[in-house]
C-alpha cells in the first residue's frame, strides 16, 4: 500500500493505515492521512514483520498511531503527525503535491525501494518535482473509440491515445 491519499469522509473519524488481524509483512509506505482520529494501527491479532514508512498525518487529524500487537515489532520509520496544510499545493482542493517550502518533508524520508529525485525520498504520497505550476492545457480527445462484444459479460474498447503537453496518466471509462 503505497503512494495514496486518503481523507476521511465527512464525519467519519476512523484508521487510516490499518494493519488488520493475520496481516503479515504488510507495507504502508508513502501516504497522506487527512481527517482521521487514528492515524496508524496494528491490531492484536495482526502477523509480523508490518512496517509504517514515510507516510503524514495532516494537522487537523488526532494522529495517533497505536500497536496492539505484542511484542510491538511493528516498523515505524519517518511517520509524521500533525503536518501543516501550507505543506500542501492545495489540500481543500485535495492536490497534496508538496510545495518548495515544505522543507521538513522534501528528502527527509527513508529509501524504500521506490524511484526518487533529490538525497533522499520525500515523505508523503508525491515526490516533489520542482514546479507546482497547474497544468491548464487539456489532452486531445482519445479517437476511434471501438467496442467488440467478448461475451455476454466482457466488452474490449480500443481506441488512439491523447496527447498532452504533461503527460497523459489515465483514462476513466
Amino acid at each position: 500500500f503505497h503512494h495514496n491519499t486518503i481523507k476521511a469522509v465527512s464525519g467519519s473519524r476512523g484508521v487510516c493505515l490499518y494493519f488488520h488481524a493475520g496481516a503479515a509483512n504488510s507495507k504502508a509506505f508513502n501516504n497522506v492521512c487527512d481527517g482521521f482520529a487514528t492515524f496508524i494501527k496494528q491490531r492484536a491479532s495482526s502477523g509480523t514483520g508490518n512496517q509504517a514508512k514515510n507516510n503524514l498525518c495532516v494537522t487537523g487529524s488526532t494522529c495517533a498511531i497505536t500497536d496492539e500487537h505484542s511484542p510491538d515489532d511493528l516498523t515505524l520509520a519517518k511517520n509524521l503527525t500533525g503536518v501543516a496544510t501550507s505543506n500542501f499545493v492545495n489540500r481543500a482542493a485535495g492536490d497534496y503535491r508538496l510545495v518548495s517550502s515544505a522543507t521538513t518533508l522534501i528528502d527527509k524520508g527513508t529509501n524504500v525501494g521506490f524511484p526518487y529525485s533529490g538525497s533522499a525520498p520525500d515523505i508523503g504520497a508525491f515526490e516533489y518535482g520542482g514546479s507546482t505550476t497547474a497544468d491548464t492545457t487539456p489532452p486531445t480527445m482519445p479517437g476511434g473509440l471501438t467496442a467488440s462484444a467478448v461475451s455476454s459479460s466482457q466488452i474490449n474498447l480500443s481506441w488512439s491515445a491523447s496527447s498532452d503537453n504533461a503527460g497523459v496518466t489515465e483514462y476513466k471509462i
